[in-house]
Parts: structure tokens; C-alpha cells; sequence
């Protein structure tokens, strides 16, 4: 308090100050007030001692505990956020790889399949195309040589047997017509030949004619 005098400790004396005066109290021994005051000081000194190291431990464990919780509710946050962020972007990563892929190769699949389906179904329509217009041509063609070739022999035929028809027949008619004249003449000359003779003659030669006329007609 102010007015009051005031007790410092310096080793061992007691020194007395106040505001306007100094005033030094030096003894070699002490009074039993004096030790207790002596205590008390030292007592205060060491309670400030304490104090203040007190202080600068709950400073430092203060420090310290706060560092800490810090360094591990930091390195929790980041290692959860960087979990939950490597999840979500490998999820996404994931789905968009796997329905990319999956998309292309549906396209892929699509696109060969039907290639080769139209490949195969080109080839066979060509095959069986090829086939028929080759046996339609072929079946064409045959019956049109087959034909040109049965109007031609038969033409051919036709000509030569007429031709040979009419030189038989001229022959045999200027042969019969000889006959006949001789005949006749023999008849007139003499009348050795018979009725039955004539007869006979008759029949072969209307046989002959018969044959050769149905020989032509076939």
C-alpha cells in the first residue's frame, strides 16, 4: 500500500523502503518478525518462481497439445478428404471408363457383325444368283441348240431324203415308164405276157411307190 514501508530480501539483511526516504535496516541477527518476513518474501519470490514456470509450462503444453491436435485433426481431415476424393473420383473414373468401353465395343461388335453378315449374305445371294442364272442360261442354251440342231438335221434330213426321194423316183419312174413301153410293146408284139405278170408288176411297183412316199412323209 502507499505510505507503508516495504520488505525486500538481499541475502541476509532486511532492507526497509518508502516513498521520500530510504532507510536501510542492516542487523546481524534478526528478530523472529524479521525471519518470518524474511520467509514470506522468499515464500513469494518462489511462488512467483513457480508462477511464472507454471505459466511457461501450460504456455508450452498449451502449444504443444494445440500443434498436435492440429497436425492430427489436419492430417485426419486430409487423409479422410483425400480417401472420399480418390473414391468418388475413381467411382466416376470407373463408370465413365467402363460405359466408354462398353459403348465401343457394343459399336465394335455391332459394326463386324454386320459386315460380316452382309459379307456372307452377299456371297450367298451371288453364289445362288450366279447359280441359277448359270443353269437358266445353260438349260437356255441347250434347249436352243438342241432345237437348232433338231431344225437343221431334220432340214438336213428333209432335203437329202427329198433329193434322193426324187432321184429314186425319177429313176424308178423312167425305169416303170420303160418297163411300161416295153411292156406294152411286148404286149402288142406278142401276147406271151400274162395277166397275172402285170398283176404282179402292178403290186410291186404301187408297194415301192408306197414305201419310198411314206419314207418322205416320215
Amino acid at each position: 500500500m502507499k505510505g507503508q514501508a516495504k520488505y525486500v530480501c538481499h541475502g541476509a539483511r532486511l532492507t526497509q523502503t518508502s516513498h521520500g526516504n530510504n532507510t536501510q535496516l542492516t542487523s546481524g541477527r534478526m528478530d523472529p518478525m524479521e525471519e518470518s518476513k524474511k520467509m514470506l518474501c522468499r515464500l513469494e519470490s518462489l511462488s512467483r518462481a513457480h508462477s511464472k514456470h507454471l505459466a511457461l509450462v501450460s504456455d508450452l503444453v498449451l502449444v504443444l497439445v494445440s500443434d498436435l491436435v492440429l497436425v492430427l485433426v489436419s492430417d485426419l481431415v486430409l487423409v479422410l478428404v483425400s480417401d472420399l476424393v480418390l473414391v468418388l473420383v475413381s467411382d466416376l473414373v470407373l463408370v465413365l471408363v467402363s460405359d466408354l468401353v462398353l459403348v465401343l465395343v457394343s459399336d465394335l461388335v455391332l459394326v463386324l457383325v454386320s459386315d460380316l453378315v452382309l459379307v456372307l449374305v452377299s456371297d450367298l445371294v451371288l453364289v445362288l444368283v450366279s447359280d441359277l442364272v448359270l443353269v437358266l442360261v445353260s438349260d437356255l442354251v441347250l434347249v436352243l441348240v438342241s432345237d437348232l440342231v433338231l431344225v437343221l438335221v431334220s432340214d438336213l434330213v428333209l432335203v437329202l431324203v427329198s433329193d434322193l426321194g426324187s432321184y429314186l423316183v425319177s429313176d424308178f419312174v423312167l425305169a416303170f415308164v420303160s418297163d411300161l413301153f416295153s411292156d406294152l410293146v411286148l404286149a402288142l408284139v406278142s401276147d406271151l405276157v400274162s395277166d397275172l405278170v402285170l398283176d404282179l408288176v402292178s403290186d410291186l411297183v404301187s408297194d415301192l411307190v408306197l414305201a419310198l412316199v411314206s419314207d418322205l412323209v416320215h
